[in-house]
């Protein structure tokens, strides 16, 4: 927001009167030439705010190159704080005004003059003006009528605009207004300006009687030629600070001194000077005097600074061939990469034709295609990489190869890869020696062959002592995963990460999560979020799906996730027509592993017989599908030979050993090999079997001695019962008793999800339907499940003594006994006698109702949605605000435990939720303001208001809705109303009602 220079302003109470209503309305327009104050007058309503705030104010000043949509969009984002992620701007804007919803917030945007009346620009705007929520309001300030029709908004009172006539001083005005300058310009002279401002602003501080047509030469006439001279520099300038007058000048300044009593000029909220857009004409035909070496030292600050921009909009207009190529050389070469796509298009859109066709202008573009298109990029980058070669430029025709290389690599091209390190060979420069090696190693892993090879070829880019930018790790990374090392694959990419590119980010973090997973450091917590990946419509991602689909089918089959499984292979197999090069190994292991889940063991063979039939030799060397081989050794008899021939080696290995240790107890009932494998690494030994072969390998484990498989297997018991009680028939006697062991010592988990609503009066749903269980209408059944639920972990005797005080000790006991069958069955009805209950462990003296697995409450639910919301709310998403936020209300139906009255020790709890109820039910009627849902949010006030009759929010909130439906009158009876009840209870009200209350006109209670 500009800053206040120290010159009072006139007080203008007739547009101040106007620009109060803005946060009442949806579009003000102050519509005037340049000089009439339009700024002035924004600013002015800004302060006005300041001191007794109604709204917020921002403010975002336009410049001629808001003009392109991408800097427009930018510069709307910045200004208030829209979420970048969010792809559409208008969305974002909008949800960024919507999120601090019921505060009014205006958004002055100036100078929009500066967007053209068909441009993208312009109709991102008119977008913005159309979709704002209730409590989001636009001032245009501009020098023509805004790019969009406001006919419907005028007619709906929704729109006021301020026209030349408004802002002309009248003579009252004029006369204040020289006095205030303490000016001797003479009232007569003053009147011939015809009341414009800038002109009086200008005529009372120059002192000059001659301010005609000519008022701009003659002040820049006046100026010293040194000091007009560096200003006709200055001028190419979004903005300058001392540094940038040092650079431009040749000396350093102080600005103060520098600028002196300028005219049209200001301060930034950073303290930069910003000439007015108006010098830019004035100083038009002002000689500059650029010596090439003042000009290659004024680029260089600017590219220094990242200001790519203004460097490049200065070197077209003043420097020679020379200079631009230069600069050229920097935006095509290593800087570029760093550089925003939109920023990077607009330098493109920048370059004359002349300079576009030339190798540094074709690297550029290149550079830019790869973005999103790399095999597209290949033209440019051959067409640079031999005009840098015939024009005798090493470095630049290293960088072409180099980018050339990273298309290869995304084409599997390794012709192409070894050809480009033959040239690079050619080329006597470190950097190209880097190059040359980087392509060899990525050849290497292409073809799949040995690390060690990879490794080499790495070591010899590395011995350069060229920066690699993560280039290297990022090769290693594949290569060391491919050969089972995921330790070294993720040593080598948090290495790289501080170091790495924005283009090398993405796959080393990519590559890092598969890593991960090979490492056994994957479960449900990180795949959850990858549940609804989407997948393009373009064909550059279509290629990815089969690939993405296939792996995460099979993580998800592997860790007991069946339906993500089905849903990830069914996008795997839906764009297989797409795939690339390693899709459809990816899509087979995937498959491998979900009819494996499924128990269909017959069907898992067909398939991965027929999908290793369709791929040739060299297709299954790779992580893809070596970490299908274990399952398919295991079902599949025909394909042993191939693993057994095949190479194998780290985590891989440990797989295929764990598999023909499977196939050894299932065919011979040997449970040596089992034993034999090392149980410390269970994490890395799970990513390989589905949960039931691994259950089945734990237990000839376990037969044949290593106790370190026990804690896999207890856990793999709850949920396997089937195939735990198919083993306990085994043929092996010791596996047929650890089998049994398991069934007797560890309770299965129920299938299906249990919810104890407790949000009200206690109820019991499984999987979303009501039980209607007779049990469940027992009181003491029910006191005992309430205690349990707010007790976890108590011993019997204080459960006993805290439900029935009146029982003698064996009463205590038979009673608690009783009531503790009764709740098992009605928690667990398909449980087979005998074996342990899941939910309700009564194991030695304590009782622990098992909550959170398979069993929650609407409390917890409740809570969760409500940390959701607020995670939501505090990065700026309201939609998922409001979405989680009304399904948690939905869940409070009444205070927690609200059939025990009298459970004294559940009152703390209750007061909690209560509280986190009524604050969520507040945020959700404010959202509800912010888009015009007043009856929505009167509803939810009014529940606030039965959990709290003095809640003063709800009060306002309620005044509110009525006041933006434009029904003052019932407003100011809500108001009043609440701030007497507020009055007589003895609580004081808040300033936000006290100002509403001033705003109305409804008094407050003495």
């Amino acid at each position: 927001m500009p800053r206040r220079d120290s010159r009072a302003w006139l007080e203008r109470p007739q547009l101040q009167d106007t620009l109060d209503g803005r946060f009442e309305r949806r579009l003000t327009v102050l519509c005037a030439g340049a000089g009439f104050g339009k700024t002035t007058t924004l600013l002015q309503a800004i302060d006005k705010n300041r001191h007794d705030p109604y709204g917020i104010d921002l403010y975002l000043g336009c410049r001629a190159i808001d003009d392109r949509e991408a800097e427009f969009a930018a510069a709307l984002r910045r200004t208030t704080g829209a979420d970048p992620a969010k792809p559409d701007t208008v969305r974002a804007v909008c949800d960024a005004f919507w999120k601090l919803s019921p505060e009014e917030v205006v958004l002055h945007v100036d100078d929009v003059h500066h967007l053209s009346q068909d441009g993208e620009a312009a109709a991102l705007l008119a977008r913005l003006v159309d979709t704002l929520p209730e409590n989001g309001h636009l001032v245009l300030a501009s020098r023509r009528a805004p790019p969009f029709n406001t006919a419907r908004l005028e007619a709906n009172g929704d729109a006021v605009f301020l026209h030349e006539s408004d802002f002309v001083f009248s003579g009252e005005e004029q006369t204040a207004f020289l006095a205030m300058r303490s000016s001797g310009l003479e009232n007569g002279a003053a009147a011939e300006l015809g009341g414009w401002p800038a002109l009086l602003e200008l005529a009372a501080r120059s002192g000059s009687h001659r301010v005609g047509d000519y008022l701009w030469e003659e002040i820049v006439e006046s100026l010293p030629p040194r000091r007009r001279r560096d200003l006709a520099r200055l001028v190419h300038l979004d903005w300058f600070d001392r540094k940038r007058v040092e650079a431009f000048c040749g000396e350093s300044r102080e600005l103060e001194d520098f600028l002196g009593d300028l005219p049209l000029s200001r301060v930034d909220d950073e303290g930069r000077m910003v000439l007015h857009a108006l010098w830019s004409q004035a100083l038009a035909e002002v000689d500059d005097e650029w010596s090439a070496v003042d000009l290659r030292c004024a680029l260089e600050s600017l590219v220094d600074e990242l200001a790519y921009r203004e460097a490049l909009s200065l070197s077209i207009a003043r420097a020679g061939a020379e200079q631009t190529h230069w600069l050229l050389e920097r935006l095509a070469g290593s800087d570029a990469s760093e550089i925003p796509t939109e920023r990077l298009e607009t330098l493109s859109s920048m370059l004359p034709a002349a300079l576009a066709e030339t190798p540094c202008g074709r690297l550029l573009a290149g550079r830019l295609r790869m973005r999103s298109d790399p095999r597209g990029a290949r033209p440019d980058l051959q067409a640079a990489a031999n005009g840098f070669r015939k024009n005798g430029e090493a470095e630049l025709e290293t960088a072409a190869l180099d980018l050339l290389a990273t298309v290869a690599f995304a084409m599997f091209d390794a012709d192409g890869l070894r050809e480009l390190a033959s040239r690079a060979d050619e080329v006597e420069l470190p950097r190209a020696v880097a190059v040359a090696a980087l392509c060899r190693a990525t050849c290497a892993v292409i073809e799949r062959r040995p690390f060690e090879e990879t490794a080499a070829h790495l070591e010899a880019a590395r011995a350069t002592s060229v920066p690699l930018a993560g280039s290297d790790a990022t090769t290693a990374a594949i290569g060391a995963l491919d050969a089972g090392l995921p330790h070294r694959a993720l040593e080598e990419i948090d290495r790289a990460l501080p170091v790495a590119t924005t283009a090398n980010t993405g796959l080393l973090i990519a590559n890092r999560y598969d890593a991960m997973w090979f490492g056994g450091q994957v479960g449900w917590d990180q795949l959850r979020p990858l549940d609804a990946r989407p997948v393009a419509s373009v064909n550059e991602m279509r290629n990815q799906a089969t690939s993405v689909g296939g792996n995460l089918a099979f993580m998800n089959a592997v860790l007991d996730r069946g339906d993500a499984a089905r849903e990830h292979l069914a996008r795997a197999l839906t764009y297989r027509e797409y795939a690339n090069r390693d899709g459809p190994q990816a899509a087979i292991v995937g498959q491998l592993a979900v009819r494996l889940l499924e128990g269909d063991e017959e069907a898992a063979r067909v398939g991965v017989e027929a999908g290793v039939a369709e791929l040739s030799a060299d297709r299954l060397n790779n992580r893809l599908w070596k970490r299908g081989y274990p399952m398919a050794y295991v079902v599949s008899p025909k394909l042993r030979s191939l693993f057994d021939a095949g190479e194998c080696g780290g985590v891989f290995q440990l797989g295929l050993d764990a598999a023909r240790a499977l196939v050894s107890f299932r065919e011979e009932g040997d449970v040596a090999l089992a034993a034999a494998l090392d149980w410390k690494e269970t994490a890395v030994l799970r990513t390989f079997f589905v949960p039931h072969l691994m259950l089945e390998l734990a237990v000839a484990a376990i037969a044949g001695g290593n106790a370190d498989a026990e804690e896999l297997a207890h856990k793999l018991a709850e949920s396997q019962r089937d195939p735990l009680r198919a083993l306990a028939t085994h043929a092996n006697r010791k596996a047929r008793a650890v089998a049994k062991q398991l069934l007797a010592s560890v309770p299965e988990r129920p299938s299906g999800e249990l919810l104890l609503r407790v949000l009200g009066p206690l109820d019991l749903e499984r999987d979303g339907v009501s039980v209607d269980d007779p049990i469940l209408r027992r009181g003491r059944v029910r006191a005992m499940l309430q205690y349990l639920i707010e007790h976890p972990g108590t011993p019997r005797e204080t459960v006993g003594a805290a439900l029935w005080p009146e029982f003698d000790d064996e009463a205590m006991r038979n009673n608690l006994r009783v009531n503790l069958r009764h709740a098992s069955k009605l928690l667990e009805p398909h449980r087979k006698s005998g074996e342990p209950s899941f939910f309700l462990s009564t194991g030695g003296d304590a009782i622990t109702l098992r909550i959170g697995d398979g069993l929650t409450t609407d409390a917890q639910r409740f809570e969760a949605l409500l940390d959701t919301a607020e995670l939501a709310d505090g990065t700026g998403d309201p939609r998922a605000t409001l979405a989680n936020i009304d399904r948690a209300i939905a869940l409070y139906r009444g205070e927690y435990l609200e059939d025990a009255p009298e459970a004294t020790w559940a009152e703390g709890e209750r007061t909690r939720l209560r509280a986190r109820f009524i604050r969520a039910a507040l945020r959700a009627a404010q959202l509800r303001l912010g888009i015009g849902e007043f009856d929505a949010a009167r509803a939810l006030v009014a529940r606030v208001r039965e959990a709290d009759p003095f809640e003063e929010h709800a009060i306002r909130l309620e005044a509110l809705a009525y006041m933006r439906e434009g029904n003052r009158s019932a407003a100011r009876s809500v108001l009043a109303d609440g701030l007497v009840r507020l009055h007589e209870a003895g609580i004081p009200a808040g300033e936000d009602a006290l100002r509403m209350a001033r705003r109305l006109g409804v008094q407050i209670p003495a």
